[in-house]
């Protein structure tokens, strides 16, 4: 049992080490070695819990995307747009680190492991928005499945693009740019 523990407890340093690094070089530049050195373990310790540099970005990746999740309202019929919406972004804005792999997604974009974990953390975020949508009104969804993906592709983008835009010295979102959004969204 304390050498289970103990795995966990080695695979969350390499994880929050990963994460880190990641966020902070991107997937190209971080380095296994790096990773081992800020998790306090050797760099063989990371390919034995992980595989490969590929195997500890896709899970820091979907590790920060379920705790961002996690971070923002349920999906309730009571909770407006805007109010989740603007969670969406100052959660992204004031996260740093979350905001910085989020670029780093992009910036590594053609790297076949980025562009994985990319699709991957994307698809977990339209889930929310047309769980978000089908708890608001069922009826509200496009009649067409790929019309409903759409719609919270584009939800996604704008929110994300929005929290990783710097605003001129103001820390609200542009609530032009959220209004539209609504409108797109209660009309859809």
């Amino acid at each position: 049992m304390a050498k289970d523990r103990r795995k966990l407890v080695t695979r969350a340093r390499i994880l929050e080490a990963a994460f880190e690094q990641f966020a902070q070089h991107g997937f190209a530049a971080a380095t296994v070695r790096h990773i081992a050195t800020d998790a306090g373990v050797s760099h063989p310790a990371i390919y034995w819990h992980f595989g490969s540099k590929s195997g500890v970005y896709a899970e820091a990746v979907r590790i920060a995307g379920e705790r961002f999740l996690e971070t923002l309202p349920k999906s309730t019929p009571d909770v407006p747009f805007c109010e989740t919406a603007t969670a969406w972004i100052r959660h992204l804005a004031e996260d740093a680190p979350i905001a910085r792999l989020l670029r780093s997604l992009g910036a590594d974009h053609r790297h076949p492991t980025v562009d994985t974990a990319a699709k991957s953390v994307n698809t977990a975020f339209r889930d929310f928005w047309r769980a978000w949508i089908r708890a608001r009104d069922p009826a509200a969804l496009p009649p067409l499945e790929t019309e409903s993906d759409r719609l919270a592709h584009a939800i996604v983008a704008t929110l994300t693009g929005m929290a990783l835009v710097k605003f001129d010295d103001d820390p609200e979102p542009p609530l032009t740019s959220l209004a539209m959004l609504s409108q797109l969204v209660e009309h859809n």
